[in-house]
């Protein structure tokens, strides 16, 4: 193993929660704008649009993290057609002389709507967005990152005591 190498690994992540910190207020921010113009959210793909990058990058942040920790610390990434999915899965486990489970199991259902999400982001064209299969992903994304954040620091503080 590296010098500093957990050091290394932690600072990252704390990189990577500031920049989803950051997405939060973004996508708050923005809502405040638009409060109340539900109606012209279902027919405005260009602010359907606006949230969909949002909430795609949000799960992307999460992700890098996953991958980081996957890489350092498990030394594998799944591999596979679902690699994404089991990657959220493998950081429900705690893994016996490597690392406490990153996040609960609870935690990780609500995640799996993000990365989901991010899968129909990706394979549909962006006038196809609906806002009340979004809406709700929008809402809770400050509790969802609170939580996640929760957690990476409980992650963070166990792996502090590794180096």
């Amino acid at each position: 193993m590296r010098k500093n190498h957990f050091k290394i690994l932690s600072s990252e992540i704390k990189k990577e929660i500031k920049t989803l910190k950051h997405l939060v207020n973004e996508i708050n921010d923005f809502f405040d704008v638009n409060k109340g113009t539900d109606y012209e959210l279902v027919e405005n793909f260009h602010k359907l649009r606006v949230y969909g990058s949002i909430l795609h990058d949000f799960y992307t942040g999460i992700e890098k993290i996953f991958r980081k920790i996957a890489i350092e610390m498990d030394e594998e990434l799944p591999i596979g057609l679902s690699w994404h999915s089991e990657l959220l899965e493998r950081m429900n486990l705690s893994i016996d002389d490597v690392r406490i489970q990153v996040i609960e199991k609870d935690l990780k259902t609500k995640l799996y709507e993000y990365l989901r999400f991010r899968h129909v982001f990706r394979n549909v064209y962006g006038f196809d967005l609906k806002w009340e299969k979004m809406e709700y992903l929008i809402i809770d994304l400050g509790k969802i990152f609170n939580e996640f954040e929760s957690s990476i620091e409980i992650f963070l503080n166990f792996i502090q005591k590794l180096d």
